[in-house]
């Protein structure tokens, strides 16, 4: 694990090296060349598995964020830096899913779970704004991301060709299935929605989520992870077996600097998922962690300098 924790810091280093100091005033409102606050992290947890030195693949990151930004307007949006790393990490043609993205009434966290899940819709947006529609929250949190992951989880309900109906009945009877039960019934809303767009079964999620529970208990690192994201690592297909396997991974994303325990958490699942084979949930799992931990630094960054997101 030494070497991993080096490699992680290697390549946040070599993302940090970004542009020296512009020599004119104007060259601050022009497209940053390297992420910033704490997307370093997340972007180097992203490239982590791939194959190539750390300045190889900050190379990569910095190519592929230019070659979106003719989606996106160009703009410096940390956005696009998630977005960069993830068709990256999950190998997605840039121009695929910046295609996509720039649909009427999709956006890029929608685009993302369907490119993930190579899913290719001509009617797309209307399909999963159909589903929106059924599963999304009474209030949305534009701060925090929530409408942008219920997006997501609504274009894997298309993905798998679910009308909003059977969306519907399928939140509705996970989110019943979790407030059932004591441990999981702060977190049935969030969970129900995830084990739903997963497709999974919440009986055997709610058996794997106690699993992880129980494992805590043994493991200090994953006994402060969040209730709430140890129910959606359970969505995930994680449980019991992986819980040792996970502590060392929180332990090597604690050393990441000006970071959260959440959004350590966050990392260590995309650390994780480095070692995982790789299939359709895991790549969606991957986008979907991606995108709540880049949501939660946007709003952070946006509550920093006394602006929305």
């Amino acid at each position: 694990m030494g070497d991993a924790s080096q490699r992680l810091k290697a390549l946040k280093a070599a993302l940090d090296k970004g542009q020296e100091k512009p020599d004119r005033w104007f060259a601050i409102f022009l497209p940053t060349v390297r992420p910033k606050r704490g997307f370093e992290w997340l972007a180097s947890a992203c490239l982590f598995s791939l194959e190539g030195s750390p300045d190889t693949l900050a190379d990569a990151l910095r190519d592929r964020y230019q070659a979106l930004a003719q989606y996106v307007g160009g703009m410096p949006l940390q956005l696009q830096w998630a977005e960069a790393a993830l068709t990256l990490r999950l190998g997605i043609d840039p121009h695929v899913y910046g295609g996509l993205r720039n649909m009427p009434d999709l956006g890029a966290r929608p685009a993302m779970a369907l490119c993930a899940l190579d899913a290719r819709l001509d009617n797309a947006a209307a399909q999963v704004n159909a589903v929106r529609k059924e599963i999304r929250p009474w209030m949305t949190n534009y701060v925090t991301g929530i409408d942008g992951l219920m997006a997501a989880y609504s274009a894997a309900h298309v993905a798998r060709g679910d009308c909003p109906d059977k969306a519907r009945a399928a939140n509705e009877r996970a989110e019943a299935v979790f407030a059932a039960h004591k441990a999981a019934k702060k977190a049935s809303k969030e969970g129900a929605r995830a084990c739903a767009a997963f497709g999974e079964d919440p009986e055997r999620v709610l058996e794997r989520f106690l699993g992880l529970l129980s494992a805590a208990e043994s493991f200090r690192a994953l006994k402060r992870v969040q209730t709430g994201l140890l129910l959606e690592w359970a969505c995930y297909g994680l449980g019991e077996a992986e819980a040792e396997a996970l502590e060392r991974w929180l332990h090597i994303a604690g050393e990441s600097k000006r970071t959260d325990r959440r959004m350590q958490a966050r990392l260590a699942f995309l650390l994780w998922a480095g070692d995982a084979q790789t299939g359709a949930s895991l790549r969606l799992a991957i986008a979907a962690t991606a995108l709540s931990a880049e949501a939660a630094l946007t709003s952070a960054e946006g509550a920093d300098s006394g602006s929305g997101v």
